[in-house]
C-alpha cells in the first residue's frame, strides 16, 4: 500500500465499497462482533474481533484485527492491527499497528505503536 497519499487510498477504498457493496450490507468474512454497530458499506476480514465499537461506513478492516471501544469510518486498516479507545476517520493504518486513545485522521505505516 502506498502510504504517501492517504487521501487517494481512502477515496479509492470508498469508491470500491460503493461500487461492489452498494446493494448489500458489506462483506463480513468471519468476525466476532459484540456490542457494536457496523454501518455499510464496509469490508471486514477473517478473524476480526470488534467490541463496543462503531465501524463504517466505508471501512475496510483486514484479517486478524481487533477493534475495541472505538469509532472507525472511511478508513483502511490492514492486517494484524489493534485499535482501542480511538476515533478514526479518513485514516490509513498499516499492518501490525497498535493505535489507542486518540482521535485522528492518520496515515500510519507498518509495525508502529501509538498509545495515549
Amino acid at each position: 500500500m502506498n502510504f504517501g497519499n492517504k487521501d487517494a487510498n481512502v477515496d479509492t477504498n470508498k469508491r470500491i465499497l460503493e461500487t461492489y457493496f452498494s446493494n448489500e450490507k458489506g462483506s463480513v468474512q468471519a468476525a466476532e462482533i459484540s456490542d457494536s454497530k457496523v454501518i455499510p458499506p464496509c469490508f471486514i476480514g477473517k478473524n476480526v474481533k470488534i467490541s463496543g465499537s462503531v465501524v463504517g461506513p466505508f471501512a475496510s478492516i483486514g484479517d486478524n484485527c481487533v477493534i475495541e471501544n472505538s469509532s472507525v469510518e472511511n478508513c483502511i486498516i490492514q492486517t494484524n492491527t489493534r485499535v482501542k479507545n480511538a476515533t478514526l476517520s479518513n485514516s490509513l493504518l498499516g499492518n501490525y499497528v497498535e493505535f489507542s486513545g486518540r482521535t485522528a485522521a492518520a496515515s500510519i505505516g507498518d509495525y508502529i505503536t501509538i498509545k495515549n
